[in-house]
């Protein structure tokens, strides 16, 4: 997911990894490529920042890219602080 989060967002600024994430080489020189700020943590750590029940190996902070709202006028609906991707199912 990091790498879809790198090619649709235009400023990723800080990425949290742990060890296990870390040891696999493909991930390391990820970073490197994109040139990001990697920070390792702690699995406890990477736990009490996620909102998961099992939290991931990596974590990034990055800065949304502005949508535009459609000039047409249609239906339109904008979904924020969605907890679980099923709930937009519902929707």
């Amino acid at each position: 997911m990091l790498q879809e989060l790198c090619a649709f967002a235009h400023d990723v600024d800080t990425v949290f990894f742990t060890e296990a994430w870390a040891a696999d080489v493909r991930n390391g020189s990820f970073l490197e490529m994109q040139g990001l700020d990697g920070v390792l943590v702690t699995d406890e750590v990477m736990a009490a920042m996620s909102a998961a029940e099992t939290a991931p190996g990596v974590l990034a902070l990055a800065g949304m890219n502005p949508l535009a709202l459609p000039e047409e006028k249609q239906f339109v609906l904008i979904i924020d602080a969605v907890a679980t991707p099923g709930n937009l199912g519902s929707l």
